[in-house]
This record gives C-alpha cells, sequence and structure tokens, in this order.
C-alpha cells in the first residue's frame, strides 16, 4: 500500500485529479456575490482513500481553490500512516537507506514545493519503523511518543 501511496503523492497533476472525484459547492462567508453566487468552493475524494477528503474554499477563483484542495488532500494521504505490511518491508528498508529529497533550503521546508507531500509520507514511514507512535488530529497537528 506504501508504494501505490508514493505513486499517489508523485503523480501529475492531470493524472491525480483522474483518480478523484471532484464536487463543487458555494462557499460562504464574506467575499461578495462571486464567492457566494458561484459555485468556486471544491471537495475532493481520492477513490483509493474513501475516508480522506479536503475542501478548499479561500478564493473566489475555483482553480485556485482546486489546487488547495489537492495540495491538502495530499498532506492528508501522506499522513494516513498504517503500520506497514510486510509487503511494504522493502520500501521502508529503501527510505530507511536513502538520502530524503529535502523540499526546501537551509533548514525550511516548502510546503508549495511538489516533493512535500513525499517528503512528509518518507518522514511517516521512518517513525513507523522505528516504532513511534503517531496521532493526527484534524488540523494536522502531530503527537509522537516513543516506545523502547
Amino acid at each position: 500500500m506504501r508504494r501505490r501511496v508514493y505513486e499517489i503523492l508523485q503523480a501529475p497533476l492531470e493524472k491525480f485529479l483522474q483518480q478523484c472525484e471532484q464536487s463543487h459547492y458555494q462557499g460562504s462567508g464574506p467575499g461578495g456575490q462571486h464567492r457566494n453566487r458561484v459555485k468556486t468552493g471544491v471537495r475532493l475524494h481520492h477513490r483509493d482513500f474513501p475516508h480522506l477528503f479536503a475542501e478548499e474554499c479561500n478564493s473566489r477563483i475555483g482553480h485556485e481553490n482546486l489546487l488547495g484542495a489537492v495540495d491538502k488532500l495530499k498532506i492528508g494521504i501522506a499522513t494516513s500512516v498504517t503500520k506497514p505490511s510486510s509487503s511494504d518491508a522493502e520500501v521502508t528498508e529503501r527510505i530507511g537507506e536513502e538520502k530524503l529529497p529535502f523540499p526546501g533550503t537551509n533548514g525550511r521546508v516548502n510546503p508549495s514545493n511538489p516533493l512535500y507531500p513525499v517528503f512528509i509520507a518518507q518522514v511517516m514511514d521512518l517513525l513507523v519503523t522505528h516504532h513511534a507512535e503517531l496521532k493526527v488530529n484534524k488540523h494536522i497537528s502531530f503527537f509522537l511518543s516513543t516506545h523502547d
């Protein structure tokens, strides 16, 4: 399954969107007529992760909301960590041996970098491989505890 996660996260935008179900809705709140009368809000569900969805309606422009929802969904997929199965062992071993591609400079991670979700997935895999307990809340905050 983790191999599939990496394929999903590295897929080009068009291919990623083909794997998703999209729905559009009317955003609420301030923003004038365009926001309140046009369905610019975007909700995405990935077919392989039916329990995950991402919504975005911060912009008056539908395409910007789509890109924001894609970013949120990819982070959700990257952080949906389970214990690796035996078939995932080679993936986690390979990740442990490789130098992780750091999507940033000077020790700062730039979330707008396309490699950011892949980097997050690799970090999560390393944590799980080394028996760290990970809990993710709805705001994608991380609470770690290690088991000795």
